[in-house]
């Protein structure tokens, strides 16, 4: 078939046409597979402080239009929650804005439970199904599974009574349960619901009783409960002890119906076990006391008597027997004597009489040493003497006799010891030869003299100790007088002292007397050796010089604080317009180059926010986003020995203590991530942050988008080449081919 000049000119078109729609379709699949803007913390190892953080780089959202809704322009992600009794969603990302450009709903997974609030959100645990279906500028939808998993009962019960069972029949009881309560015995496998709030019907031994669990909870933790047998204990018996020939028995029970034993603590036992074996351990009693044996009668040691078995034992509890125990007379001993009788003391002159004592059994004399007395005489005793009147010592001296302490015998007139009594032959006392020294006197010329009180010796010595000042004389410790030559000042070293008038003193003390003090205060001369600069301190020397020449010259160095800024011209403000940011009007520094406003005070970002958009500073960096616009940032894991605390607002309050934090854009909006030491009772906060990486290269969603634009741009052209070519067919015939197609269908 030939082809018409109308025909070319069709098929023409129809290439032309080809051609723009790849390119659109090329564009589109771009546009689908662009990643949403999310702003992430990102830690480095330079730890800045929250104080020192400023904005170093902007990101804003730009959006096109008719895109198809993906999980990559809205990541829906944390689909896996715990139930809390209230209506709970997963996390949407991204930069579009929920009910804006993309709306939510959820419907329950077959087989789960419904629970669903009244709008329309999950509460309850169970599975459903999240769909995220655009508008506005986006179409489409695509679905997610969301999971709110059963939460873990942390009540357990309480308030439990179990009720004993009786020894002979019956059965046990656990009051105070509930029907949201299951039980089991220790040691089976399987739980059994209850019905009431009483558990009946239950043998002895323990039980576990938790909540089941539910539609929302796990089951609880177990509470263990014990049913005991009850018996009929009556009072406790008590303990019949041992003896040393007979059984004794324990404190116990005895219960009359079943007729068993049982212990002080209600244990089950037998009478055996109960018993406690004959002793044959004596019970002595007291101790009796000895009786003496006298001159004439027999006595009995000290003992003990078994007041059960009646046997003897002596003093160290050893068997004996009455025999043994019995004394026989006591010649020496067993006397019974009157008051002792004085003896009289022979003297120098005349006889005395022994001292004695009379026994009233036996009645004879006995001395002290209970020997019979037949023969009372004391002969005289040349010693026995009558002394007088005590005559004083009269003391010898460094060159004279003394006198000897005595006393005079009244009978004979005999000198006398006035202690042991005995005769003095001679009373003198030889002259010591010790001087008796008074005190130390001076002599004036370095030396001190004492004399002897009691004649006429003296001694001469150097004088000693002390010591001398800058001004005085050392004063000798021995008789109190100044000796020796003033020494003068002894100087220590110098204590330099500079004020805040950059005025110098100098000053040293005498070592002999530290109210002795040297000083000179001078004015440095200053000399600017660095000027500052708004960049940078500078720095001004100041010398002291002192007349005095055992001070030496002083030198320090102080900062110059920072000059005032060097301002250029005024720079108008720029405003922004909703496709081209805008300027601050500002002034620049000529020196260092910051940015100020007209009345001095630093601007660190110039940008003025699109129209339609805000600026959100994350970490010290500016961020552009439009009202309302959900935006998610995480920060990155701690460095070693830190710790995540939180988000922190421009106030300085915590907004969230998540690492990654979802929040809708609103203006004036700042966020900073915030460390800290990891330290007992607490430690020093400092954020650590830095500006999130910038993305290269295409994502697998854009390349998917341009693999897809591709295999249709080349199908079209295929189907061209095919209609045109192949089967030489006119443009006309493929609109009624197409027209017949649609007609067909209806």
């Amino acid at each position: 078939m030939t082809h018409t000049k109308a025909n070319k000119s069709k098929i023409l078109m129809l290439v032309l046409v080809l051609g723009l729609t790849m390119c659109l379709v090329f564009m589109l699949g771009i546009a689908i597979a662009s990643p949403a803007n999310t702003a992430r913390a990102e830690e480095t190892d330079l730890h800045i402080p929250v104080s020192s953080i400023t904005a170093t780089s902007n990101y804003e959202v730009e959006k096109t239009t008719t895109v198809a809704i993906t999980d990559e322009l809205v990541p829906v992600t944390d689909l896996e929650k715990v139930f809390n009794e209230t209506a709970q969603e997963p996390t949407f990302g991204g930069t579009l804005v929920r009910d804006t450009d993309f709306e939510v709903s959820y419907a329950v997974k077959a087989g789960s439970i419904d629970m669903l609030d009244f709008s329309g959100k999950p509460v309850g645990a169970g599975t459903y199904v999240v769909t995220v279906t655009g508008k506005g500028a986006y179409e489409g939808s695509f679905t997610k599974e969301f999971v709110i998993n059963k939460a873990a009962q942390t009540n357990v019960p309480v308030g439990l009574i179990a009720n004993p069972i009786s020894c002979r029949d019956g059965s046990g009881t656990i009051d105070g349960v509930t029907i949201a309560m299951e039980y089991r015995k220790v040691g089976d496998a399987d739980y059994t619901k209850c019905t009431s709030n009483k558990i009946t019907g239950l043998a002895a031994g323990e039980y576990q009783i938790r909540y089941a669990e539910n539609e929302n909870y796990l089951a609880s933790a177990d509470v263990t409960v014990t049913i005991a047998i009850s018996h009929n204990f009556g009072a406790l018996i008590e303990e019949t002890p041992a003896t040393c020939i007979d059984d004794g028995m324990k404190a116990h029970y005895y219960c009359s119906d079943c007729r068993k034993y049982f212990d002080a603590d209600k244990n089950e036992t037998t009478e055996t076990a109960l018993t406690i074996p004959a002793t044959g351990v004596h019970t002595f009693g007291t101790l009796i006391d000895e009786n003496p044996a006298t001159c004439i009668a027999g006595g009995m040691k000290a003992h003990y008597k078994c007041t059960v078995c009646g046997k003897y034992f002596d003093a160290d509890k050893n068997e004996t027997t009455e025999e043994a125990l019995k004394t026989p007379i006591s010649p020496y001993y067993g006397h019974s004597f009157g008051r002792w009788v004085e003896e009289q003391y022979a003297t120098c002159q005349a006889p005395g009489r022994k001292g004695y004592k009379h026994c009233s059994i036996c009645d004879k004399n006995y001395d002290a040493s209970n020997t019979v007395i037949t023969d009372f005489v004391i002969p005289v005793n040349p010693d026995g003497h009558e002394l007088g009147d005590l005559v004083a010592e009269v003391p010898a001296t460094c060159k004279d006799t003394g006198v000897k302490a005595h006393r005079d015998c009244n009978l004979c007139g005999k000198h006398c010891d006035p202690i042991t009594r005995k005769e003095i032959v001679d009373l003198t006392i030889p002259a010591t030869g010790v001087h008796n020294y008074g005190a130390w006197v001076s002599n004036g010329d370095g030396t001190h003299t004492r004399t002897c009180t009691t004649g006429s010796h003296s001694e001469t010595e150097n004088c000693s100790g002390g010591t001398a000042t800058c001004e005085n004389k050392a004063v000798c410790e021995v008789c109190g007088e100044e000796y020796g030559d003033i020494p003068g000042h002894n100087y220590g070293e110098v204590k330099y002292t500079w004020t805040s008038d950059n005025t110098c003193k100098a000053e040293r003390v005498c070592k002999h007397d530290n109210t002795h003090i040297e000083s000179e205060t001078v004015t440095a001369t200053a000399e600017e050796i660095k000027a500052a600069t708004c960049k940078e301190k500078g720095k001004m020397k100041y010398t002291a010089t002192f007349t005095n020449t055992a001070f030496a010259a002083q030198v320090k160095e102080v900062d110059i604080d920072f000059t005032e800024h060097t301002y250029g011209d005024l720079i108008p403000e720029v405003s922004p317009t909703t496709t081209e940011f805008g300027v601050k009007e500002h002034k620049d520094c000529k020196v260092c180059g910051k940015h100020f406003d007209k009345d001095g005070n630093e601007i660190t970002e110039l940008k003025i926010a699109k129209i339609g958009t805000h600026n959100v500073v994350i970490n010290g960096e500016s961020n552009f986003y439009k009202e309302g616009e959900s935006v998610t940032v995480t920060a990155n894991e701690p460095a070693e020995g830190k710790e995540f605390v939180g988000w922190q607002d421009a106030s300085g309050n915590i907004v969230s203590t998540q690492k990654e934090y979802t929040f809708e854009v609103k203006d004036g909006m700042v966020l900073t991530a915030v460390y800290q030491d990891k330290a007992p009772g607490g430690g020093t906060i400092d954020g650590e942050i830095a500006p999130a990486p910038d993305k290269k290269g295409l994502s697998g969603g854009q390349i998917a988008g341009i693999v897809i634009g591709s295999i249709a741009g080349v199908g079209i052209v295929g189907f061209a080449i095919f209609w045109f070519v192949v089967k030489k067919k006119s443009f006309a015939e493929l609109i009624s081919a197409i027209k017949a197609l649609f007609n067909k269908k209806q």
